[in-house]
């Protein structure tokens, strides 16, 4: 789990980076909406990494929890190739 982590992190590292220097621009050439700008940026970030990661893997939580408790539980259908993806394949296989 260990290494899921840091890859995640690596990427929402670069995302902030990329983010980060766009709002730099943006409050340098119009220091008046630094705020909005930033704001938005930030919430922008925010709806990336629940998309992407979070959501992914809170729908996998969800059906290893009804595994493990005996509930009914359903395939996870997805076609990333990264480790969710992978998480989701190697849950399908029980």
């Amino acid at each position: 789990m260990h290494w899921l982590r840091k890859k995640l992190m690596r990427k929402f590292i670069v995302e902030m980076v990329v983010l980060g220097s766009a709002a730099a621009l943006g409050v340098w050439q119009y220091p008046e909406y630094a705020l909005y700008i930033v704001g938005g940026l930030a919430l922008m970030t925010m709806v990336v990494f629940w998309r992407q990661v979070s959501h992914p893997l809170n729908k996998i939580l969800w059906q290893f929890k009804a595994l493990l408790t005996g509930k009914a539980y359903n395939r996870l259908y997805t076609e990333k190739i990264d480790e969710v993806g992978i998480l989701a394949h190697f849950f399908n296989e029980t």
